[in-house]
């Protein structure tokens, strides 16, 4: 079952320990059978703690069926991975054909009207794959620990600079861990020209970029 560690972080937020493992023991369960039944006696026979942390886990399924619960990110990530899966087999996405041009000059119908669709989501999930990894691998603690090696370069510019153009390649970085992105970012801190004299840099916290928060400014 693939786990998206982000998601899993923030969904779990404050749960005591025994509450998460019950939850971790439903997904698997619905992974596996595609549902969760949704009577209460049921449901401890999967998990039979599930009756003293039901009241703080419900909210995380939704009755799709009569009778049938699934939480609903689950099946997201699901059904991305098994697309994942099959283009794969076929040696990767397949390669987007131009249109055919239309004599009439009249827009055509698109025959597949889920595709963009499909689209806008694959690329949504790459990009917060690598969101999560750009947070968890150069968050501001591990850029403070090693700012004081590059006082050399303009090491702000550089950091936003990196950040910028692996957001705006997701499908290249999305494979990226944490230890991958800080390796990415070594080396084009090791190829960043030196400071101009007199040029005192530009200053932002990079921390608050890579989580979408303070706009980054160049100082006065």
């Amino acid at each position: 079952m693939p786990l998206m560690m982000g998601d899993w972080i923030r969904g779990t937020q404050g749960m005591r320990a025994e509450v998460k493992g019950v939850y971790i023991g439903l997904l698997v369960h619905q992974y596996d059978h595609g549902f969760l039944p949704s009577d209460l006696e049921t449901l401890c026979l999967i998990e039979p703690e599930v009756g003293k942390v039901w009241d703080k886990l419900k909210s995380k399924f939704e009755e799709f069926e009569t009778g049938k619960l699934r939480n609903k990110k689950l099946e997201e990530v699901r059904g991305f991975w098994n697309k994942q899966g099959k283009n794969g087999k076929k040696g990767g996405r397949p390669t987007e054909q131009k249109p055919k041009l239309n004599p009439n000059d009249n827009p055509e119908t698109n025959p597949n009207p889920n595709l963009h669709n499909d689209l806008d989501l694959d690329n949504e999930l790459k990009l917060k794959r690598v969101d999560e990894n750009l947070k968890y691998g150069i968050g501001e603690m591990y850029l403070d620990g090693i700012r004081s090696k590059w006082k050399h370069i303009d090491f702000d510019f550089e950091v936003k600079t990196f950040i910028d153009k692996v957001r705006g390649s997701p499908g290249k970085y999305e494979n990226h861990d944490g230890e991958g992105l800080r390796l990415a970012l070594q080396l084009q801190l090791r190829t960043a020209k030196p400071k101009i004299n007199g040029n005192k840099g530009r200053t932002g916290k990079i921390g608050a970029q890579i989580l979408g928060g303070e706009n980054y400014q160049e100082p006065l």
